[in-house]
């Protein structure tokens, strides 16, 4: 049960993070947790549960979920929980929220084949911009909007008032052409895990991989361009607002990425 007064609800004070697990493994466990423990420090949230005590409720939601053996989606949010009243400067029940649901893998493969079309919007994250907090209307009123005008629409894209690139509303993203790849700055975004395994496999193999500011202007002078998440990997874009990218050299990019992925599963 969730109270009515719980401050994650009334306020949106609260904290969460998105992973994905492989065969009933959390991928990456260790990296969101890192995160999700400084943002619900920088929220004034105290965790009343250990890192070990939250992964074994994951392993025993997958079991209860028939999820041990397929991938999963999997949150975890924690908010400042119960108060009656607004200045309340301690709250000592927090509430920590976990659920899973399967992924729908034929779903992505689809997509991953035929690409995905985004919508920029003048947007920029300037209030705790790194740290993934519950008060999400920016993007999910900027996704919203987008579908409503354009079925076809699967992501926008955020600019910044100088027309600068950011980020996706639930992704990072990234252009490409050749070996030369580039994805904005990390100072304004949420720096996603997914973002950071794809920049070490990448960097690996032998790729340019930099991090930079990117003008929208320039937008049109890349050969492709594709997102990233912890629940999608990645997904080749198919076409920014008018312009239009080659998807044929994203496999080989997935393929490097997601041999990664499995070599980092292992360990």
């Amino acid at each position: 049960m969730l109270s009515v007064f719980d401050r994650g609800f009334l306020y949106g004070e609260g904290v969460f993070e998105t992973m994905r697990s492989y065969d009933g493994i959390p991928f990456a466990f260790k990296e969101h947790m890192r995160r999700f423990e400084k943002g619900c420090k920088t929220l004034y949230i105290p965790l009343s549960y250990s890192k070990n005590k939250i992964l074994s409720a994951i392993r025993k939601l997958l079991i209860l979920n028939g999820l041990n053996l397929k991938d999963a989606y999997i949150r975890i949010t924690a908010t400042r929980g119960i108060s009656q009243f607004f200045r309340e400067e301690e709250c000592k029940n927090p509430t920590l929220l976990i659920f899973t649901r399967e992924i729908n893998v034929r779903e992505l493969e689809d997509k991953r084949f035929s690409g995905i079309n985004i919508e920029s919007v003048n947007f920029c994250r300037d209030f705790l911009s790194q740290i993934k907090h519950t008060s999400y209307l920016p993007s999910s009123f900027a996704i919203t909007r987008a579908i409503k005008s354009k079925k076809d629409i699967h992501e926008v894209l955020f600019l910044d008032s100088e027309r600068h690139v950011l980020e996706g509303a639930t992704s990072n993203v990234f252009f490409y052409r050749g070996y030369e790849i580039v994805t904005p700055l990390s100072g304004k975004i949420i720096s996603g895990i997914m973002r950071k395994f794809v920049i070490d496999a990448l960097k690996k193999s032998g790729y340019d991989v930099r991090e930079r500011s990117i003008h929208y202007d320039e937008l049109k002078q890349w050969q492709g361009a594709f997102i990233t998440n912890s629940i999608i990997e990645m997904l080749p874009v198919s076409k920014i607002d008018r312009i239009s990218y080659n998807t044929n050299d994203f496999k080989k990019i997935y393929d490097i990425v997601k041999s990664y992925i499995i070599s980092q599963k292992k360990q």
